[in-house]
């Protein structure tokens, strides 16, 4: 019994060295930016940063996780992705009948470093082992949203003018530090991001060339 205990020990001993590599949610959008210029996204923390925090979850228990929140619920806007770019470099308009449609089904993105690892299966994204569920975020209820919209206009792109449509939106970002016991041992140990997006929209900008 007592090399089963010691062999369990030395496994969870192992496992909370475990690192994955940073994801970032950032890295999904082309652009992302919080509204107040001094906060920072969780891959811009350094290695460093993140370490310091951890001292706020260390206390030990016997079950779960101890969470640490560095930003909460903070404004974000962003740009998803450009759904077309027209450059009309010629001398005279160039006049389009557009239809753009498209459809989405997130309503959180979610990001994760080190030991604290996304869940990114099916429609519904979350965090493994509970942190979820921990972190408040009601999968039932709120985490999927689908979304069908189509637009349909006649564009007039001017003679050295691109025109660039946009999926853009706004919502509202929490990250931190977190850390899961099992048997008072830390099994996990890392930085957990999600955002909530409030509104998708449209955006159409012209620029001269």
């Amino acid at each position: 019994m007592k090399k089963i205990i010691i062999i369990f020990i030395l496994f969870l001993g192992f496992y909370t060295l475990k690192e994955t590599v940073k994801a970032g949610l950032i890295d999904s959008y082309q652009e992302i930016t919080f509204e107040n210029p001094n906060l920072k996204f969780l891959k811009e923390y350094s290695s460093d940063d993140i370490k310091s925090y951890y001292p706020k979850v260390s206390k030990r228990r016997f079950a779960g996780w101890q969470i640490h929140t560095i930003v909460r619920s903070a404004k974000v806007n962003f740009t998803k992705t450009t759904l077309t770019s027209i450059r009309n470099t010629g001398t005279t308009p160039i006049v389009l009948d557009q239809t753009i449609k498209t459809e989405m089904t997130q309503k959180y993105a979610i990001g994760a470093s080190g030991g604290v690892e996304p869940s990114i299966g099916g429609t519904v994204k979350g965090f493994k082992l509970g942190l979820t569920k921990k972190l408040n975020i009601k999968a039932d209820a709120t985490i999927t949203i689908s979304q069908t919209e189509s637009m349909s206009t006649k564009i007039q792109v001017d003679p050295m003018t691109q025109l660039d449509i946009f999926i853009k939106g706004n919502g509202r970002l929490t990250n931190g530090v977190a850390s899961r016991y099992v048997f008072w041992f830390r099994t996990h140990t890392g930085g957990f991001e999600y955002m909530q997006i409030n509104s998708i929209f449209y955006r159409m900008e012209k620029k001269r060339i």
